[in-house]
């Protein structure tokens, strides 16, 4: 999987896509901590985002003090010379944790988003990144802890996504008093993690807080795969899902869904209501396959 990644950074890199690039190489890291292709790739993209010391850094171990010629092609050859006449030392790595904190707090570095960087970390030293976020995880898990710090808890969680992160939200949206914010961001994490788990979680019978910031969360996927699990919530007895699962099929799919837009959610339960519902059901039925296929 690791040499996948690779030649995609590698394709990506050519194409200049630095930024897309510099995540792929990195997965192709966190997959095969060692592989020098992996490295020499990611040190390429960090050069080109005008990282130089984190470039040097990521050239240096994959040479791990032999030669040029281990690199794999002359682009990445040269581009190695270049960086390490620039930087002609190893200078010291700034701490892991504080390179952390300082992508929390929205600092980048050079051109490298907050998010890439703190994908970085957590692919250079796995363990310590997520001892980092223990403390985040337990406080986000815990129904004691105060609203405003279990909210600040997940909103660090889902903008590092450490390892148990996504457990800790599903718990989150399945808590039936949960405060809207804290559901919306447990939301943003199990959708980071993985679409599809959120959609599974949807298929269960959640609280309808819970559910409304899932359905929320969907729309904002643009994942066509949620329309066959918002269609049922247009019937859901809380208000507060009918909304939500109105305005995540709105997002998806648009007018092209004959009277979604003006489907009247205070005229439910009544049979006009229902049939509309059921209108829009086999509309999608009927014509799905077009609109996945953007006919």
């Amino acid at each position: 999987a690791d040499v996948a990644w690779t030649r995609l950074a590698e394709t990506l890199s050519r194409a200049e896509r630095f930024e897309d690039a510099l995540a792929a190489a990195t997965e192709a890291t966190r997959l095969y901590p060692r592989g020098i292709d992996a490295l020499a790739e990611r040190a390429y993209a960090r050069a080109a985002l005008h990282d130089m010391d984190g470039a040097a850094w990521d050239y240096r171990r994959a040479l791990s003090g032999g030669a040029l010629e281990q690199l794999p092609s002359p682009r990445l050859r040269q581009d190695a010379e270049r960086v390490l006449a620039t930087i002609p030392e190893a200078r010291s790595v700034v701490d892991l944790d504080a390179r952390i904190e300082s992508a929390l707090r929205g600092v980048s570095v050079a051109r490298i988003p907050t998010s890439h960087i703190l994908a970085i970390c957590a692919a250079d030293d796995r363990d310590r990144f997520a001892a980092h976020f223990a403390g985040d995880l337990a406080v986000a898990a815990s129904r004691s802890a105060p609203p405003a710090d279990r909210l600040a808890a997940m909103q660090r969680l889902a903008a590092a996504m450490p390892e148990g992160s996504a457990v800790v939200a599903m718990r989150v949206l399945a808590e039936p008093a949960a405060e809207t914010e804290l559901l919306e961001s447990a939301a943003t994490v199990v959708i980071r993690r993985n679409p599809v788990w959120l959609r599974d979680l949807m298929l269960t019978k959640l609280p309808q807080r819970g559910m409304a910031a899932a359905a929320f969360a969907a729309g904002r996927t643009g994942r066509l795969m949620f329309v066959d699990v918002l269609l049922p919530l247009l019937l859901d007895d809380a208000a507060g899902v009918r909304r939500a699962a109105q305005v995540a099929l709105f997002a998806l799919v648009g007018d092209r869904a004959p009277g979604l837009g003006r489907l009247d959610l205070a005229a439910f339960p009544s049979s006009a209501y229902r049939t509309a519902v059921q209108d829009l059901r086999a509309w999608w039925t009927r014509e799905r396959g077009g609109v996945e296929s953007g006919r």
